[in-house]
């Protein structure tokens, strides 16, 4: 008789799982927006919920993943705060900006049906290791959409890291020999690499005075982080055999801090994550709510129902487009005579940082407005 477990590695072998830092999407989407905040016609910041949404989008066409999930992390200390007091200390407080958004970001994850795994005590990253390796074994493609180089730790032959880029740029995808080419080492020895240079952005101190160059060196020379305090005496450079003989307590609760927990006991296992379509009736409400119609048509293949739409859209308008010196002359000089002006801008791609402007809207009256074509090649010439 054939095990259960033997039948769900065949069923899920080959598969993609695409496992999302949800935290480090958020403040990735906060501060693209940072300079040009979205605020929609009830002066809701709507930016980071907007970026969210536009980078799950662009992962799901781009990659078509059969299993997908956000992890996030929760507000409550973890494991690592009770060992060292100090992680994270020196990280800055989420700006209320995004604190706010928190609600309409979790809406926008249910609309998508795309399940959000958090436990209490535990990071992100903990439970993207556990998720990783499960899927790992059952032989599935593991894709960790993060830059979180804690996560280099577990990527083997199954496991690669997801790093998107700005704009339109493609990911970078990095498997084993990429954590070479970038530490110099091998996932199995990033743990150690750590508990030697520590971790800046989570407060974790390793040894004092120990860079990545000589870390390099004394892996190469000991192999491990254990040879290396047990050797230690062996180090030609005074300086760096003294900074290890001070350090010993210090690196081995940096390598704790580092390793991530792949034990997990979260209820939610791989198969618990296949992708779903959207909810069209949650996205059609939530998306036009937040004015985000572009992404509502994107998803859906449709605009806001007409009663969601304001009667003013429901008005016989008349829209001109002008391109004409002549034209853009009289438009001018209405608009300035008008008492208020709304204006809308065009642009090539949802990315605000790296889109180029192709057009302006204007209007300064009710179902009536103007566009102003800049950067359309079919009107060159």
């Amino acid at each position: 008789m054939v095990s259960d477990n033997k039948i769900a590695k065949e069923k899920l072998a080959g598969k993609t799982l695409y496992l999302i830092d949800g935290s480090a999407m958020m403040y990735r989407a906060y501060f693209a927006f940072i300079r040009n905040p979205l605020i929609n016609s009830r002066g809701e910041d709507t930016s980071a919920t907007y970026g969210v949404v536009n980078s799950l989008m662009r992962i799901i066409n781009r990659e078509k993943p059969d299993y997908i999930s956000i992890i996030s992390d929760t507000k409550e200390p973890t494991f690592r705060h009770k060992m060292y007091d100090q992680y994270k200390a020196t990280r800055s407080k989420m700006p209320d900006e995004m604190i706010v958004q928190l609600p309409r970001i979790q809406q926008a994850y249910d609309a998508l049906c795309i399940p959000n795994i958090s436990l209490v005590g535990y990071e992100a990253d903990d439970i993207m290791a556990t998720l990783a390796l499960e899927a790992s074994a059952h032989d599935m493609n593991v894709f960790l959409v993060t830059s979180d180089k804690d996560m280099f730790q577990i990527i083997d032959q199954n496991i690669k890291m997801y790093i998107p880029q700005k704009g339109s740029t493609p990911p970078v995808v990095m498997d084993r020999d990429g954590v070479k080419n970038k530490l110099g080492i091998f996932p199995e020895d990033v743990v150690d690499f750590m508990g030697m240079t520590g971790d800046s952005s989570d407060n974790v101190p390793g040894i004092p005075g120990i860079g990545p160059k000589t870390a390099l060196k004394l892996m190469e020379q000991f192999g491990n982080l254990d040879k290396l305090l047990e050797g230690f005496e062996s180090i030609a450079a005074k300086g760096v055999r003294q900074k290890v003989a001070d350090s010993r307590e210090i690196a081995l609760l940096s390598r704790q801090l580092v390793k991530l927990d792949c034990a997990v006991p979260i209820d939610q296992s791989v198969s618990d994550l296949k992708s779903a379509p959207p909810d069209r009736e949650k996205v059609r409400e939530l998306f036009t709510e937040l004015e985000f119609l572009t992404l509502l048509k994107e998803i859906l293949g449709e605009s806001a129902k007409n009663d969601a739409v304001p009667e003013v859209e429901k008005q016989k308008a008349n829209y001109r487009l002008i391109d004409t010196t002549a034209e853009l002359k009289k438009v001018v000089a209405g608009l300035s005579k008008a008492k208020e002006i709304a204006f809308d801008t065009e642009t090539d791609s949802l990315d605000a940082l790296n889109a180029k402007l192709v057009g302006i809207s204007f209007s300064d009256r009710v179902s009536e407005a103007c566009y102003i074509p800049i950067g359309h090649d079919e009107l060159a010439g």
